[in-house]
C-alpha cells in the first residue's frame, strides 16, 4: 500500500472523465511520478486518489485534450 504525500496538476485522461492524470508524491518514493487515477483501480489508493481529485482536493481538474 502506497501513502500519498501530494498530488498536483490533475487533467482528464480521456473524454469520458472516467481517468485523471496527476502529479503524484508518495511517502515511500523519492521522485515525484506521473500516475493514472481510476475509479475502478484494483488498489484502494488508486481510487481513493481518484476521488479525491474529483472533489477537487488537488485543484481544478483540467478538460481532457485530444494529443
Amino acid at each position: 500500500m502506497l501513502t500519498l504525500e501530494s498530488a498536483t496538476n490533475p487533467v482528464y485522461a480521456n473524454a469520458e472523465m472516467t481517468a485523471i492524470n496527476l502529479e503524484v508524491k508518495f511517502v515511500e518514493m523519492q521522485e515525484v511520478l506521473p500516475f493514472t487515477a481510476t475509479s475502478y483501480d484494483e488498489m484502494d489508493y488508486g481510487r481513493d486518489i481518484y476521488n479525491r481529485a474529483k472533489k477537487g482536493e488537488f485543484g481544478t481538474v483540467a478538460s481532457y485534450e485530444i494529443a
